[in-house]
């Protein structure tokens, strides 16, 4: 896949399952722990079935209460979270999905 742009190898990685149930206070608790950790720089992997860019509306809080970070955010559909993941191992990340960290 190599996909990730020069500056998201240092970047703390968040991979989010886009679902109905899914708190997404849980992504600023992720960025938090990340930030605690010494990372100013996140990039938030939206694996989603729902088209650009409507799937940023759920979003729109995170974005707009931290520009104190630098954010990435991508989306992906189901079909590529295999490669995704291969990519992200040797990386620093988290995936988020309903009521289970991984």
């Amino acid at each position: 896949m190599k996909t990730l742009l020069s500056f998201e190898k240092e970047a703390y990685h968040i991979v989010v399952f886009d679902s109905n149930t899914l708190d997404y206070s849980r992504i600023m608790e992720e960025i938090m722990r990340g930030a605690s950790k010494g990372y100013r720089k996140f990039t938030i992997h939206v694996i989603s079935n729902t088209k650009p860019p409507f799937y940023l509306e759920k979003l729109r809080n995170l974005i707009q209460n931290n520009i104190a970070y630098t954010l990435t955010i991508r989306h992906y559909g189901h079909d590529n979270v295999k490669d995704l993941l291969r990519e992200l191992q040797n990386l620093p990340h988290k995936v988020l999905a309903e009521n289970k960290i991984f």
